[in-house]
Formats: structure tokens, sequence, C-alpha cells
């Protein structure tokens, strides 16, 4: 996120938006359900023990989380 902004701020309008667009798929699986639950689950699919939500939050849905797999 710094690059982006370091980016936009120098005049860089160009590499900005090309930052952005490599990040939205990624923001938009962020998310995709209500957090924490996005966040925890990209952190364990990168390989940190984050463990499951806390409840009333619930696992995210397989859907969500295949998505959500491809980038991370």
């Amino acid at each position: 996120m710094t690059q982006l902004i370091r980016a936009f701020n120098n005049g860089g309008h160009t590499k900005a938006l090309a930052i952005h667009n490599k990040l939205d798929a990624l923001n938009k699986a962020l998310f995709a359900d209500t957090n924490p639950i996005p966040i925890k689950t990209a952190m364990n699919l990168m390989g940190f023990d984050m463990g499951g939500p806390r409840l009333p939050p619930s696992e995210m849905t397989q859907e969500h989380r295949e998505e959500l797999k491809t980038l991370c």
C-alpha cells in the first residue's frame, strides 16, 4: 500500500492505478465476509496459526475461502 501512495503522491498516477488494480481482487476477497473472518482465514492460509473465529462468527464460506486462497 505504501508503494501505491508514494507513486500517487509523486505524480505516478499510472503506476498507482496499476498497483491498485493488482490489489483489487485481494481487497474484494478480504471484504467478502464479516471481519475478522477473512483476515484470520488469509493469515491461516499463509501459514500463521490464527485459529478459527470466536463465536458468534463462523468459518468463511468455501466459495469465499477458495477465492481468497488463490490470492494468498
